[in-house]
């Protein structure tokens, strides 16, 4: 069983010296503060106090709470118990206890309590947390509040015990998101009052004082270190932050964090992710770093590098140069002046070399060959795939993208298969007539598809998806489908050898009213692959704050720096839209176990958890079991029992639900989820509201879980999963499709696709003729007729020359007569206006003689 439900108990870390916090410490409170003050009174509580923010503790918002005279915090109801039952507690006892005793202040002693934004407040809260978890360095508090137990004396104390008082006091601090608590103990002097068995001249004794959290569920708790016991008076010398009086809290997740360093060898490192090329800035935390300790840090396969140390929490690294991607084991060692060194260890993750590494993400579960060897498919704008193999289309690639043996990722496929191919085919300068034609042609792609022949992808057969939705109806890997309304959890999908599990969790539906009704939802699953690069735990669940968490080994993946994390085996992928009307309020990831091709998209809202599961290792047929089924392509077998009984397949629902469902509890520690008399709803009514029928038309499965529910927003989830399982089923579908379309010597086939219906057209180079047709069509598998089709040249190359160069000879000569008789035509018109301009000057120089002899003779 994979799913931790519970931590019971921390061993809370007890370092730093015996000294404690002064009042100068703690953050201000009293009167000048202006905080509110409780009455004097006996295990009192204040009224709801509505706070201006919603704030988030065990995944759960809560919009008001409750300050305790007996030293609590709670958000459901007030507590008045004044002896400390220990946790974990039911009935809605979610509290921060701060130091849960019999307090009574009518003895001495005021409870103070506020909320605030003061700048200067919230940059402390902000200081608080950055230090105490460095991962958290771009946290920035945005309210805060501050209850102070001041001078408070317990109950049935005597002169001398009311001289013994406690001062304490609780920061909540969040930015809307995540959530912290401190804690501050200032002066401890007495752990238990007279009721709970306390002497009445010390306050000790009996049952003492209890600090930690409760979620309220009587399951989930978190205990500090020495709660109940007689050393809890000394929790103001305590800490599990390196300073005495003081501890530190993550609180809004569904597991509380310890703040400050440990001394287990771990490591957290931030950002998780980051470049080949080294040069990227990360802070290392976990272990307690003295300020004049000597650290080196160890990058799997690179030199050791000195880093820098920040805090007494924190060191800051460069990272190196790296030849390989994925995750890298980094070890970093801390010698202190004596010499003594300890070495804690932890995971970064190498992406290839460009800043955003994955802006659209496909599941693959193809590897490369053992010689490393990859084949390129390539597609079209309509997702058909592109295969003309003499143009575009795949081709053999050298390396693989990912890597391989003494090859390095990324780099490799891009400089001896990318940019050859940039060089040889895209940035050519000559125009490619005929590329196979390698005289004739100046370019060289010729040469470069010789050694990267191009090739074909049409053999991928895509897995068939299975389904989880709604009021949980489950279709198989095998595509039966059927209902099943279980309450806890069960095994969802498991191999016969044990070497991958998967389990469900379904929980009671609660309507917004808080009642529950007769049907359940899917809120959780966990998986596990045992294999040869590890074996960790992924889990999504529902988070009311966050909508979904996904959670690798019980730890929250954030995916603010990275919406892809890597672990051995296994890809988790947060999924983003572009489109801005998307709803906000919903939450997508993929999770793939990529050595054992099991892959699961998991849709998550508010309500509901929907899930598809993939299986693309056909390897697997027959050997799952679960209730989803066994991946045998036959549905009529995939309700088999966990004993081999196989139910028929139009066995009813309630026969379905004992017999099939229930049989695969996990039947090991988890009967908290278990509800074995839990009935559920089997039958649809007949006569449905007309609200029903307007919001689920003809769907049984919305309607079914319209009326059950009473939710519309439930309803439409279902109704709009099933688009998205169609949408993928019908993406599943081998369709049938005509064989490859065989290469053409000197020319190229134009064909939309290769489906059903489609059409090609052979086109032929320059100097080619097609002949035999040239037009075909996809019909029942098979291609028209394609004997006889190619394409044959016009004529001999020496006589197309000969025509060629008769064809210059002609244009020549015309060109020539052409010249030649404008060159006359110019000439006789240039003789002619000479002539006629001779004659003029003749004619006009007779003239003026004849007016010359005229005048004379008078």
């Amino acid at each position: 069983m994979w799913i931790i439900l519970i931590v019971a108990l921390s061993d809370t870390s007890i370092v730093g010296p015996a000294l404690g916090l002064t009042l100068k410490d703690l953050y201000p409170f009293g009167d000048q503060a202006g905080d509110e003050a409780l009455s004097k009174n006996d295990d009192g509580s204040s009224p709801p106090i509505p706070i201006s923010t919603l704030f988030p503790f065990f995944n759960h918002q809560h919009s008001k709470l409750f300050v305790s005279t007996n030293g609590v915090i709670s958000f459901l109801q007030g507590v008045s118990t004044f002896t400390p039952d220990p946790f974990p507690i039911a009935n809605d006892a979610r509290m921060i206890a701060a130091f849960w005793a019999d307090i009574d202040t009518r003895n001495g002693g005021t409870v103070w309590y506020r909320e605030t934004t003061d700048a200067v407040l919230l940059d402390r809260a902000t200081k608080e947390v950055t230090n105490n978890y460095p991962n958290f360095f771009r946290f920035k508090a945005s309210w805060v509040f501050i209850a102070t137990w001041d001078r408070v004396a317990f109950y049935g104390c005597s002169d001398e015990g009311c001289s013994k008082t406690n001062t304490f006091q609780a920061v909540l601090i969040t930015n809307g998101q995540h959530s912290f608590t401190i804690y501050n103990y200032e002066d401890i002097q007495w752990t238990t009052g007279k009721a709970s068995g306390g002497e009445s001249a010390t306050g000790l004794g009996g049952t003492p004082a209890q600090v930690g959290f409760n979620a309220g569920d009587g399951i989930v708790s978190f205990t500090v270190n020495a709660s109940r016991s007689p050393d809890i008076v000394n929790v103001d010398k305590e800490s599990n932050v390196d300073i005495p009086g003081k501890f530190a809290f993550r609180i809004d997740a569904s597991d509380i964090s310890d703040g400050g360093c440990n001394t287990k060898g771990n490591l957290t490192i931030v950002p998780r992710y980051g470049p080949m090329l080294g040069g990227q800035y990360l802070i290392i935390s976990g272990p307690c770093i003295e300020p004049n300790a000597t650290i080196k840090v160890t990058f799997s396969g690179s030199p050791q590098k000195e880093c820098e140390r920040k805090s007494d929490l924190a060191l800051a690294c460069i990272t190196p140069l790296f030849s390989h991607t994925g995750d890298t084991p980094v070890k970093v060692e801390i010698a202190n002046q004596e010499g003594d060194s300890r070495i804690f260890q932890g995971l970064y993750t190498v992406c290839k070399c460009s800043s955003s590494p994955f802006q659209r993400i496909t599941v693959l579960f193809v590897y490369y060959l053992p010689n490393g060897i990859d084949n390129l498919c390539c597609y079209d704008a309509d997702m058909n795939l592109i295969d003309s193999r003499l143009k575009e289309g795949g081709c053999l690639q050298r390396y693989h993208y990912l890597g391989g043996p003494e090859v390095l990722p990324y780099l490799s496929n891009f400089y001896f298969d990318v940019l050859p191919f940039l060089h040889c085919c895209r940035y050519s300068q000559k125009e490619q007539n005929d590329p196979s034609d390698d005289k004739n042609n100046g370019t060289l792609c010729p040469q470069y598809i010789k050694h990267r022949k191009f090739s074909s992808c049409a053999n991928y057969e895509p897995p068939r998806p299975a389904r989880t939705n709604g009021d949980p109806h489950i279709t198989t890997l095998d595509g039966y489908s059927y209902t099943f309304n279980g309450v806890g959890e069960f095994v969802y999908l498991k191999t016969t050898d044990g070497t991958f599990q998967s389990q469900i969790r379904f929980e009671q539906f609660r309507k917004e009213n808080g009642d529950l009704v007769d049907a359940s939802v899917c809120t959780a699953f966990v998986s596990r692959h045992f294999s040869t690069s590890g074996s960790d735990v992924v889990e999504v669940r529902l988070n009311s704050i966050r909508t979904a968490d996904l959670l690798v080994n019980g730890d929250i993946i954030d995916f603010d720096e990275s919406t892809v994390h890597r672990f051995p085996g296994i890809f988790v992928v947060q999924m983003t839209s572009n489109q801005p009307n998307l709803n906000t309020t919903k939450k997508e990831f993929i999770v793939s176990f990529t050595e054992i091709g099991i892959a699961f998209r998991a849709i998550a809202s508010p309500a509901v958890l929907s899930i598809l599961p993939v299986v693309g290792n056909k390897t697997l047929a027959g050997s799952l079991r679960g209730l989803l089924g066994d991946f045998d392509e036959n549905p009529d077998n995939d309700l088999r029992t966990p004993s081999e009984e196989i139910l028929l397949t139009n066995s009813t629902s309630e026969r379905i639900h004992y017999d099939f469902g229930i049989s695969y509890e996990p039947g090991k520690s988890f009967g908290d989820y278990q509800l074995p008399r839990f009935r559920p709803t089997f039958i649809l009514p007949t006569n449905l509201p007309p609200e029903v029928t307007e919001v689920c038309g003809t769907n049984r499965e919305c309607a079914f879980d319209f009326t059950l529910t009473d939710s519309v927003e439930f309803a439409t989830e279902t109704v709009e999963l099933l688009v998205i399982f169609n949408s993928s089923l019908a993406a599943s579908i081998k369709t049938k499709n005509c064989e490859d379309l065989p290469s053409v010597e000197r020319g190229v086939w134009n064909a939309t696709n290769t489906l059903e219906g489609s059409n090609a057209t052979l086109s032929c180079f320059y100097g080619y003729e097609t002949t035999g047709g040239g037009h075909i069509h996809c019909s029942n598998g098979t291609w028209g007729n394609l004997s006889g089709i190619k394409c044959t040249p016009l004529g001999s190359v020496s006589k197309m020359d000969d025509k060629l160069e008769e064809s210059s000879r002609h244009y020549y000569v015309i060109t020539i007569c052409v010249v030649v008789l404008v060159v006359i035509i110019i000439l006789i018109i240039a003789v002619v206006l000479y002539r006629l301009y001779k004659k003029k000057r003749r004619e006009y120089a007779l003239g003026k003689l004849t007016d010359l002899h005229g005048d004379s003779v008078r």
